[in-house]
Parts: C-alpha cells; sequence; structure tokens
C-alpha cells in the first residue's frame, strides 16, 4: 500500500495546479480584514437564503453560568429520556426503520451537540467556575452515553427490528447507504459494549468504562488548568528574540521572566532559541512534567481499567479492542507497519542527531558531550539556519496572522468555490474571538459557522484543535442544519512592537486545523453521527494533511505572505525550495 503522506501530496499538488490560475489572479493586495468593520451583519440575516436550500442557519446560546450548564444539562437529559422511552415502548407492530433506527440519531442530536459545546466551554472560558461546571456536566453526559449502550430497551428494541428485518436491504431499497451503515454501526456498538456478556460481566465493563469518562475528562481539565511556570534571567535566555520578551510576566520580587510551561508560544521559542543548554532544560522538564502529578495516577487507573475491559470483552489487549474497526483490522498488521517505517526512517534519524550532535560538541568545545531531549529544537533550528540558510523567526515577517487568516480564504475560496462572510458574534467568550460564514460562491448556500479562537489565555486549552458545537444534519421536517464548528489555536499574539507573527509550521496549522473546519461544514451527511470528521478514523486526517500541504506552494504563498513591513517582498521560490529542504533535512527525528 502506498504511503499515505505520498497519496496526500498528490493531491495536493494536483489540486493547487487546476486553480493555478484563479491564484494567479489574487497575487495583489490582501483584503481589508473584516474585523476592523463596523456593523458586522447579523447570522439571521442570512437565514432568508437559507431557507431557499431547505436549511436551518442557527447558532446555539453559549452557557455562561454554573446555573445555566446545570439546567440546560438536566433538561436536556429529561427531554431525551422522554424521547427514548417513547421510542422503545413503540408497539413492535408500528415499528419502522424512521421511528426507531433513524429516530434514534434525531433523539441523541440534543445531547450530542450540549456535550460538544460544554466541551468547547470547559477548554475556552475565561471564567474557572464555567469551566469546572462544564467538564462536571460533561462528565455525567459522556456517562449517560455510555449508559445508553447498555439500556435493555433500545437493545431489545434493535434486536427485534433486526428479526423482523433479517434482509433490510431487499426490503427497503428506498434505503440509502448512509441509512445501511447507521443500522450496522448501532449492532456492532452493542456487541462491542458486551451486551452479549452475562448481566454481571457487562455491569462491570459499563461500570469500568463511566469511570473512563471521568478519568479522560479529569485528565485533559488538568492539563488545562495547570499553572506550572519556569523563571528565567534575561542572560539565561540569550538566543530569544527580545521582541518576545513582551510575552512574559515578570516577578517584580526578582526581576526574572515568568514563563508557563503550558503555553507553545511562551515555550517553545525557549527551547528553539535560547542558547544556554540548563535553560533549555528546564524548560522541556517542566514542559513535559505539566499535570504530571494529578495525571499520573489517572494515567495508571486509565491503563489498568482499558486492560480490563478489553479482557472481559473478549480482546488479548486494549489496542486489539480498538483496532478491530479500523484499516489494519488487527495489532499484528499495525506492528509491521510500525516497524516497516521505523526501520525506513532510522538510519536518516541517526543521521540527523549526528549532524545536530556535532553542532553542538562544537558549541560547547566538549567532543564528549551527548545529544539530549532538550537539545532537538534548538539544534534543529541550528541546522537549519547553518545548512539550509533558513531562518524560522526572519521568516515570520511574511505571516502576519490577519494576512494568513485573509489569504486563506481566498485559497479555500477559490479551490473549493466558497466565500467567507464575517459575522456578529452575539456572545463572545473572548473579545477577539471572530465568527465567519462560509457560503457557496456560486449559488450564496450558506453552508456553516466557523469561530476563530487563535491567541493563548490563562485556563484555555493550551494546543491547537478544531471543536465541533453543532453538527450537521438532516432533521425530522426535512430542513437541513447546518453545522457550527470552532476553530481553537494558542499561536503567538502581538508583542510591544509588532502584530501577530506566525512561523512556517505555524500557517500550516492554521491550514491544517481550518481544514478540519471545512470537512465539518461542507457535510452532507444525513446522520449526525457522521457529520463532518466524524469519519472512520483512518481518514479523518487526510483532508487536513492535504490542505497543510499547500503551504509549500508558491501560488498559494504569494496569496498572504509578504513582508508586513513592505507588502513589496515576498517569499521567492529560490528561498521556499530552501525551505522545503530544511523541512526533509530534519524529517527523519521529525516524523
Amino acid at each position: 500500500m502506498k504511503n499515505l503522506r505520498l497519496i496526500v501530496l498528490g493531491l495536493s499538488s494536483i489540486l493547487v495546479a487546476a486553480c493555478g490560475n484563479q491564484i494567479e489572479k489574487t497575487k495583489t493586495a490582501i483584503p481589508v480584514n473584516p474585523a476592523k468593520v463596523q456593523g458586522l451583519p447579523k447570522v439571521e440575516d442570512f437565514q432568508a437564503v437559507a431557507n431557499k436550500f431547505g436549511a436551518s442557519l442557527s447558532l446555539p446560546k453559549f452557557e455562561d453560568s454554573p446555573a445555566e450548564i446545570e439546567s440546560v444539562t438536566k433538561s436536556t437529559l429529561e427531554a431525551s429520556e422522554v424521547a427514548l422511552k417513547e421510542m422503545s415502548t413503540r408497539s413492535r407492530a408500528e415499528m419502522t426503520f424512521e421511528n426507531s433506527i433513524r429516530k434514534m440519531d434525531d433523539v441523541l442530536l440534543d445531547a450530542g451537540n450540549l456535550l460538544a459545546r460544554l466541551d468547547l466551554i470547559k477548554e475556552t472560558s475565561t471564567k474557572a467556575d464555567v469551566r469546572d461546571a462544564a467538564a462536571s456536566a460533561e462528565v455525567e453526559l459522556r456517562q449517560w452515553f455510555t449508559g445508553l449502550d447498555y439500556r435493555e430497551d433500545l437493545y431489545q428494541m434493535t434486536k427485534d427490528f433486526q428479526n423482523l428485518n433479517p434482509n433490510l436491504q431487499e426490503k427497503r431499497p428506498d434505503l440509502n447507504a448512509e441509512s445501511l451503515k447507521y443500522f450496522d454501526d448501532l449492532a456492532r456498538g452493542y456487541r462491542r459494549s458486551g451486551m452479549g456478556l452475562e448481566p454481571e460481566k457487562r455491569k462491570e465493563v459499563e461500570s469500568l468504562r463511566k469511570q473512563m469518562d471521568e478519568i479522560e475528562t479529569q485528565f485533559q481539565q488538568n492539563i488545562t488548568e495547570d499553572k506550572t511556570t519556569v523563571e528565567f534571567t534575561a542572560e539565561e535566555l540569550t538566543g530569544v528574540p527580545e521582541e518576545l520578551f513582551s510575552l512574559y510576566k515578570k516577578n517584580p520580587a526578582n526581576g526574572k521572566f515568568i514563563v508557563s510551561a503550558r503555553s507553545p508560544s511562551q515555550a517553545v521559542p525557549i527551547l528553539e532559541n535560547a542558547k544556554q543548554e540548563e535553560t533549555r532544560k528546564r524548560m522541556i522538564t517542566a514542559r513535559y512534567q505539566v499535570a504530571m502529578t494529578t495525571n499520573a495516577p489517572l494515567l495508571e487507573k486509565a491503563v489498568a481499567n482499558r486492560d480490563k475491559i478489553a479482557k472481559l470483552l473478549g480482546y488479548k489487549t486494549w489496542a486489539d479492542y480498538r483496532i478491530e474497526i479500523k484499516m489494519a483490522k488487527n495489532v499484528e498488521t499495525a506492528e509491521k507497519l510500525l516497524v516497516r517505517v521505523a526501520q525506513g526512517l532510522d538510519p536518516k534519524m541517526k543521521k540527523e542527531v549526528e549532524e545536530m550532535l556535532t553542532l553542538k560538541r562544537r558549541d560547547v568545545g566538549n567532543a564528549q558531550t551527548e545529544f539530549q531531549i532538550w537539545d532537538y529544537y534548538y539544534y534543529m533550528n541550528q541546522l537549519q539556519k547553518e545548512r539550509y540558510s533558513v531562518d524560522p523567526e526572519a521568516l515570520k515577517v511574511f505571516f502576519k496572522s490577519d494576512n494568513v487568516l485573509q489569504g486563506m480564504f481566498k485559497v479555500f475560496g477559490l479551490a473549493f468555490q466558497l466565500k467567507f462572510t464575517q459575522v456578529e458574534a452575539p456572545f463572545k467568550w473572548v473579545d477577539d474571538l471572530q465568527l465567519f460564514l462560509v457560503q457557496d460562491s456560486k449559488t450564496d448556500e450558506p453552508l456553516g459557522l466557523v469561530y476563530f479562537d487563535l491567541f493563548p489565555r490563562e485556563g484555555k486549552y493550551n494546543h491547537f484543535a478544531q471543536f465541533g458545537i453543532t453538527s450537521g444534519k438532516l432533521l425530522s421536517n426535512g430542513v437541513y442544519q447546518r453545522p457550527v464548528v470552532a476553530v481553537v489555536c494558542n499561536f503567538p499574539p502581538a508583542t510591544e512592537n509588532a502584530p501577530s507573527l506566525l512561523s512556517f509550521d505555524d500557517v500550516e496549522t492554521m491550514f491544517h486545523e481550518f481544514g478540519h473546519a471545512l470537512h465539518s461544514v461542507l457535510t452532507r451527511a444525513e446522520y449526525a453521527s457522521y457529520s463532518g470528521t466524524s469519519v472512520q478514523a483512518d481518514f479523518v486526517e487526510a483532508p487536513s494533511q492535504m490542505l497543510e500541504n499547500w503551504v509549500s506552494q508558491k501560488d498559494v504563498l504569494d496569496v498572504f505572505a509578504v513582508d508586513y513591513r513592505d507588502p513589496s517582498k515576498k517569499i521567492d521560490q529560490s528561498f521556499l525550495d530552501k525551505i522545503r529542504d530544511s523541512k526533509l533535512g530534519v524529517a527523519g527525528v521529525y516524523e
């Protein structure tokens, strides 16, 4: 089987080439950022257009207090229980695919959307008590969803329907492939949950899974809420660009700079640029120990629980259980792939480490020194500078975050015939939040809404991700609910002397995460269970991996990559070739 990354790169090149002439026409000034325009249109202004396409375009209400979260969780679960009881107790003589099987996806929509929304609130709210309340409610909802897998009434309803319709496809040729898959997945889900086990074992599996719901939620919250910091003097930060110092708070008692261990925009520049090895060591040690005290026991418990679940369900290991429904199908196949990839990369990785070790021994004047994990970022950076004449810091002037965002809209707009309009966000969980409507540029059909929360802050999710908010779905009344999602990132914010500037890797990340957002808002799935990125895990990253590779195309970069101080300056092809070579030059270690 060909390497997926090569396939992705090939598709990327084909698509960029296909719209190359159109991209060429966009190499003019970047449009004015709509965020600066007053009187933004409202989402409801576009509902009339949505009506023409049989669609609903709406934003949910975001809960902003513990009381609101508690209330909406209670009411949503109560309403869902009533609907499930009505569905499961319906006379079997009246049972149809629509009022039993498909109805399951309908009934679970509100609870699923609430769970997604609370997960976002837990990771983005500026209020600690709201984050805590969202985390508690998320556990309650996740455990409720887990409990559905063990509901005898729902299980029996599904079995009865299956017995009454042993050849569903023949009996209902009007059902599309998505509907048939939903029924098959529902039946498979009960099997994998352990509904075929004797009651005592089944109850144990359910209990262990509910424990995992709590463990997994708490594990992530501990990372989000972690406040680990490291203090450095200016001398200890030698090599770190001085313009970044304004990102760090100062300890008034000793004048040292306070660096958040969990913040990539604060910690990574130190790992990449600090000349003193001890500085890098302290930084990466703190970063790798974020929430360690609280999460180590949770991790041990999670590993033990997963092993118990797997064995109770008849699998040798948790890996065997998880991989059964993926392309590899079994652990042996996956291990063979991993070994083959590792063996292929090993010679290149060793060569790269040796090159970086040579640089380190030269710098420290000690031929016996060894390469350590805290040296990786720094000497990868130095190798790029010395061997390939690529300075990642110097490149940032070409990637002002506003320009990247607007340029990305242009590129994706041309490739997928879309247009993006900034609209008013009725509720903002942070002041610099932006909301954009995505439409078909040919028909004006509204396709979905995307929030952008781009910069770090205390108590916020510390990585980069797309969060679902409202799933796309064909509702029971025939109206299609268009999706709402959020792109949550931690890009370097503006400093005292410069706007927010991204690295080349940051730009790839922007394209990658927005790729997930587009995957979500362009959905036509009838079932929320398959909406957007709710696809097979083997495939979910493929669209974004393709789109992030567009950043390496000069035609794409020319749309937005201009020196913010002098827009006439762009990245020429020869320098772009050096960037590519520098990335390939450390691919063995990086991959």
